[in-house]
């Protein structure tokens, strides 16, 4: 069901006939943790996603589509603080 959701949110986004950007931020069971965790269980084996966890403690995952549009999500995990989640959604101009 979440791959479904990102799949319409993707094709959404890339249907719009003008560059957009949208940022979204929460912490569990948010949209913002939601599509990062999907992002996450989608990576293996999806060479359109990738994993960036060089700069501890932000793991960060990058989906681009083949319209240029793209996905970065970062998840934050610190201490004994909640894990918290940032996603910039950004579609290409046509």
């Amino acid at each position: 069901m979440k791959t479904l959701a990102l799949a319409l949110t993707i094709s959404f986004l890339a249907s719009s006939a003008f560059a957009a950007e949208v940022t979204l931020e929460g912490y569990s069971n948010s949209n913002a943790a939601l599509l990062t965790e999907s992002l996450l269980s989608s990576a293996q084996g999806n060479s359109s996603i990738s994993i960036d966890q060089s700069d501890y403690p932000v793991l960060k995952v990058t989906s681009v589509d083949a319209t240029n549009s793209t996905i970065e999500c970062k998840k934050l995990q610190f201490g004994g603080t909640p894990t918290s989640y940032t996603c910039t959604i950004k579609t290409a101009s046509k």
